[in-house]
């Protein structure tokens, strides 16, 4: 028996994620119905996939045939309309798709959280550098987009995430992310490095979330007995290290979201380059199931 193609996998977990996060196919009662809401997440996605422009990515579609069968498409869309259809996806939108891209477990787990960068210029990197060199401020990129995501360490899934402009400190968005995938697994423990060491981060998870924090302090050298906060000492005296060396895995991830899908957001518009971003998440969880389909 012939294997489903990769790419028809990819295709329906998408749309098993919108089915399960309840993303609703019309956008409104008044909508023509041509293509609906899970078709345009789901062509959204394949295009942060394949890292292409609207433009190419039409043309791509012409030519797979495959898909277009599987989505039920008749005719394709203007690459215009998936273009302001990004724009006008609500941000609560990206947020179900990543909580509900599997069933909640039962039992605890480990998640691990951390932040990365993407670029949003668009020149070419060594001219930009080359340019910096030579003392001209204006291809200084002072800005980028700073990725914040917790990561389910055993199945390498996103479960919640934050974009913010960088540079800024880590400790901003640990409470947001952890709060958000507490609404999408059980807590077991979470995992982070020292760049999150705060009580008041032990405190939200271990008082709060109710799991357990495993956060190295930054200052080793600092004695215990000076050491501020009765978690931050706990952390001092001893941890489980194998169980902290699962945040390696976000490593992993944030590596494979931007060798497969680029390093670079070429949107202009923070609210386009903010949804641009949560795509790449969404197709990143849809990919990363597809391969453990049989």
């Amino acid at each position: 028996m012939r294997k489903k193609a990769y790419y028809l996998k990819i295709c329906e977990q998408m749309e098993r994620t919108c089915r399960r996060a309840r993303i609703p196919r019309k956008s409104s009662k008044y909508s023509n119905e041509i293509y609906s809401v899970w078709t345009l997440l789901v062509l959204a996605g394949l295009r942060e996939y394949e890292n292409k422009s609207y433009r190419r990515f039409n043309e791509w579609l012409e030519v797979t045939d495959q898909i277009q069968t599987q989505l039920g498409l008749t005719q394709l869309p203007h690459f215009t309309t998936l273009h302001k259809f990004t724009q006008r996806i609500p941000p609560a939108w990206i947020h179900l798709l990543l909580k509900r891209v599997k069933d909640m477990d039962e039992e605890p787990v480990v998640v691990a959280i951390d932040s990365t960068g993407f670029r949003s210029d668009y020149g070419s990197q060594h001219y930009i550098k080359r340019m910096t060199h030579s003392g001209m401020k204006k291809f200084q990129v002072k800005t980028h987009l700073k990725l914040t995501i917790s990561v389910e360490t055993q199945s390498q899934l996103i479960t919640s995430h934050k974009i913010r402009r960088g540079p800024a400190n880590d400790n901003r968005d640990f409470p947001i992310v952890a709060r958000r995938a507490a609404e999408a697994v059980t807590l077991g423990t979470i995992v982070a490095d020292r760049g999150y060491d705060s009580e008041n981060n032990h405190r939200l998870v271990r008082e709060t979330l109710n799991a357990n924090t495993i956060i190295p302090t930054r200052n080793q050298d600092i004695p215990i007995c000076r050491t501020h906060g009765k978690y931050r000492k706990e952390m001092k005296r001893g941890y489980d290290k194998n169980t902290y060396h699962q945040r390696n895995k976000t490593e992993t991830v944030n590596s494979v979201i931007k060798r497969i899908m680029s390093e670079t957001i070429r949107a202009r518009k923070t609210r386009t380059q903010n949804r641009t971003l949560g795509l790449r998440l969404f197709a990143y969880n849809s990919q990363r199931l597809a391969r453990t389909q049989n």
